[in-house]
This record gives C-alpha cells, sequence and structure tokens, in this order.
C-alpha cells in the first residue's frame, strides 16, 4: 500500500466570512486543508485542541481579540506555528504595531489594495 502524504494544514483566522471561504477555497484547491476560525476567541480554542498546524493566516484587526492577541496566545503557548499576518487596513493599523517577535510577514489583503496584482 502506498502512503500518500498528508496535506499541510493551515489555520485562517478572519472575521470576515467571504475572505474566510474565499481563502479556503483557494487554499484546498492548491493541495492544503484548511481549518476556519471566526475570530481570535474562535482559535484560541481550535489551539487549545492541540491540533497542529503547519502556516496561520490571521487577519490584525478582529473585534474583542485581534490578530495581536493571537499572537500573544500563540507565544504564551509555545505555538511557534509560522504566522503570515492579513490586514486591508494598512493604514490605521500600522505594522509597527506588532512586537518585532510576532512575525515574520505582513501581507496587505490584495482584494482592498489598488493594482495588487499588477
Amino acid at each position: 500500500m502506498n502512503a500518500v502524504a498528508a496535506r499541510p494544514q493551515i489555520l485562517v483566522i478572519d472575521d470576515d466570512e467571504s475572505m474566510r471561504f474565499m481563502l479556503q477555497s483557494k487554499l484546498f484547491a492548491s493541495g492544503y486543508n484548511v481549518t476556519l476560525a471566526a475570530s481570535g476567541s474562535h482559535a484560541q480554542q481550535i489551539f487549545q485542541t492541540g491540533k497542529e498546524f503547519d502556516l496561520v493566516l490571521c487577519d490584525l484587526k478582529m473585534p474583542l481579540k485581534n490578530g495581536i492577541d493571537v499572537l500573544k496566545f500563540m507565544k504564551d503557548k509555545d505555538i511557534s506555528t509560522p504566522t503570515i499576518i492579513v490586514t486591508g487596513f494598512p493604514e490605521r493599523d500600522k505594522s509597527s504595531r506588532l512586537p518585532k517577535w510576532a512575525y515574520k510577514m505582513y501581507w496587505l489583503n490584495p482584494s482592498v489594495t489598488k493594482n495588487s496584482c499588477e
């Protein structure tokens, strides 16, 4: 019997339902398994189950527990999953608000960035 390689696991955290489902669709079609979290609190609940991920895509601006809260939770729980911060509000959020330990990549949401696909 041939062993089939497991599909990489990605956690998408975004309060915008259309963004969550668009990312899920694109990522699944590209060969990834995707778990969705509709809020920072929901993401924390998922992490507490012990499920492991290969990558986290996390919206920065969410009500109640925002992306920074999620990153702090991950750090406090020693969750070292690579994380990409996603935002559609770069001028308002300012990446400088993020602690330097918190991220390695800051991604502007292309759906709100003019000419982002050119």
